[in-house]
Parts: C-alpha cells; structure tokens; sequence
C-alpha cells in the first residue's frame, strides 16, 4: 500500500507494473508506503519537496529517492516522456497509456535494458522504431495492433 498526502500544490504519480514514482514540482508531499517484502510489514513515511522523487517497489519492499529537475515532472502534459536511466519496461508501461493495441516484451534482456531519453508520445510507433536505432532492440509489428519487443544479439543488428 502506497499513500500520498498533498502539503503542496503541484506533484506528479506514476504507477507502473513494479513500482510508484512520486514528484513534485512545488511545495511538498508526505509518502507513505508499506514494506510488504518484510516479515514485519513495517510503515515508511518520506517528505519530499520540489525536485524529489522517490520510487517505491511495494512487493521486493525496495525505494530509490533522486533529485531531478522540476521541469521534468508532468512533462506528460505536454505530450512529452523524459527518461533518465530508466527500464525498457518502464517506459513501455507509460507508452501503453498512449497505444490502442498491445506493447509485449519478448525476454527479460529486453525488459532490463536502460536509457535516458526523452520523446513525443503522440507517435508509440515511431518512439518504439526509435528504440530499435539506440539499443540493441527488434520491434515486430502484428495484426490487431499487437508491437514485440525482443533483445537482439548486437552483432545481429
């Protein structure tokens, strides 16, 4: 369980297949989050600030706090996905709120694959191309809207 309390005006959550990201662009935010992963089941509050995130990983009981700058969060609102050092299977997980069809990652080489990057979300299709140019990637399109991502050898490319 992950609780947000707003002491502040403006933040940004994200929920993604493994963990919560918590920012904030102006004033603060109380977090609040359980260690499922711990036999104790333990309470964790973190106060962050203009320019904190803090990523929580509920299930393995983990959390990472950065600072980044403020421009950054809600950069969603305009249509814009900024990355820094994060999972393929991160940014395919916040690609899919903008894809009618299906965004499947093939192995977990693939998923485990880092980049910082920055792109326009009205175009999944060419983000995902965009991919395949900068990693060691291949996209397969298939009927019905269905994308497949899979880890390639980097001779093979």
């Amino acid at each position: 369980t992950v609780d947000v309390s707003v002491t502040g005006t403006e933040f940004d959550v994200q929920l993604g297949p493994e963990q919560v990201r918590v920012s904030v662009a102006e004033g603060s935010v109380d977090v609040t989050h359980t260690d499922l992963a711990s036999t104790n089941q333990y309470q964790t509050t973190k106060s962050l600030v203009a320019g904190n995130r803090y990523s929580i990983n509920p299930s393995e009981g983990t959390t990472q706090f950065a600072l980044i700058h403020v421009d950054k969060i809600g950069a969603w609102r305009t249509h814009r996905l900024i990355y820094s050092d994060q999972t393929i299977e991160t940014i395919v997980a916040d690609l899919d709120r903008y894809y009618d069809g299906t965004i499947f990652i093939a192995d977990k080489r693939a998923k485990e694959m880092m980049i910082s990057a920055n792109f326009d979300a009205r175009n999944v299709e060419d983000v995902l191309s965009s991919l395949t140019e900068l990693l060691p990637l291949e996209l397969t399109k298939s009927q019905g809207g269905l994308m497949i991502i899979e880890s390639v050898a980097p001779s093979n490319r």
